[in-house]
């Protein structure tokens, strides 16, 4: 295993709190970076006893290409246990938002450069999975986490201080005859946009 501090730190740029433990770099393979927290040992959450490692788990995350190859992200976690005996607080595992998102196999920060590419860039989640090294569902199952966190957040919109309204009326097909109106919104403010309302 490789401990290289200057590629290292190259290949550390926006994981916060982490420590590299080194990086393999085998020919026709990704590259691997090995990395662990410098969490604290925490206290149990039933009795507040320092708690101990049980285990070290080892997740692997499809992380940014780096040096023009796909490479991951190999982070030994902790699992820490209670060690007070009448306590029901049991074991646990530690948990890095800021590394990687629960239940997704791409590292926060691939996560977040995924949903730009295909939501800003209309890249296909096909070609960004050949570019990363991993398949389609690895790709869309993250787009789609973060994706739903950007359109339904809040703030998507930002303050609307005036709404503009039209009204488009045009015909449906040639048989039915039918008339379909549609209401058009958008905010007055340069670069912001309300969807559409159909209707009759």
């Amino acid at each position: 295993m490789e401990t290289d501090p200057t590629r290292l730190c190259e290949l550390l740029v926006g994981l916060p709190e982490v420590t590299a433990l080194g990086l393999d770099d085998e020919v026709g393979a990704p590259l691997s970076i090995h990395v662990e927290t410098r969490a604290r040992r925490p206290g149990c959450s039933e009795c507040g006893v320092l708690a101990r490692v049980k285990d070290r788990p080892v997740v692997t995350l499809v992380d940014l290409a780096a040096f023009g190859r796909p490479t991951r992200l190999v982070w030994n976690k902790f699992r820490w246990h209670c060690p007070e005996l009448t306590c029901t607080g049991g074991s646990w595992t530690e948990d890095e938002p800021s590394i990687a998102a629960k239940r997704l196999m791409l590292s926060d920060r691939a996560g977040r450069w995924v949903t730009e590419q295909v939501g800003r860039h209309a890249r296909t989640v096909n070609e960004i999975g050949v570019e990363l090294g991993c398949d389609w569902p690895t790709i869309n199952d993250t787009v789609v986490a973060y994706g739903t966190a950007l359109v339904e957040h809040k703030d998507r919109f930002g303050t609307v201080e005036a709404l503009g309204l039209d009204e488009i009326r045009s015909f449906g097909s040639a048989r039915s005859g039918r008339r379909s109106n549609c209401l058009i919104t958008c905010a007055t403010q340069p670069g912001e946009e309300i969807p559409e309302v159909l209707g009759r």
